[in-house]
């Protein structure tokens, strides 16, 4: 299942001194990196036409993707979501999606498992999830 990534951020960036209403805004923000997907954001910049050195500029970097989505909330910058993580945030009004453009990304989830135990009620449902989820 190949996932969907999309800048978020606090509803608060939406508004003040520099509002985050375009693509082109992201220069007045802080990005917020994750290690292990350190070149998603030079990837979604230039997949919108923005120059790659945005993505190479000064920001915060976390160790956890989950560190990063609670600096966004906390208004320290914008970061790359996945639908299947932030959907509860965006719906409880903690993140907004900026803008309507989404990357799809290369990376995914898979359900690996022994043939014995493939069918198992816990993990047909776990699999059952992640098939539903990559339609949302």
């Amino acid at each position: 299942m190949a996932e969907k990534v999309f800048p978020v951020c606090s509803p608060k960036l939406l508004k003040g001194d520099r509002p985050l209403w375009r693509p082109e805004d992201l220069t007045h923000h802080t990005l917020l990196h994750v290690n292990l997907y350190r070149d998603e954001w030079l990837l979604w910049v230039t997949a919108v036409g923005l120059p790659a050195s945005l993505a190479r500029g000064p920001g915060l970097t976390f160790d956890l993707g989950l560190t990063a989505l609670q600096a966004a909330i906390d208004g320290l910058g914008v970061a790359l979501g996945r639908a299947p993580f932030v959907e509860a945030e965006i719906a409880a009004g903690r993140l907004v999606k900026p803008f309507d453009l989404v990357l799809p990304s290369d990376a995914g989830f898979y359900v690996v498992a022994p043939q014995a135990s493939a069918d198992t009620p816990k993990i047909a449902q776990f699999r059952d999830w992640l098939i539903a989820a990559k339609d949302k």
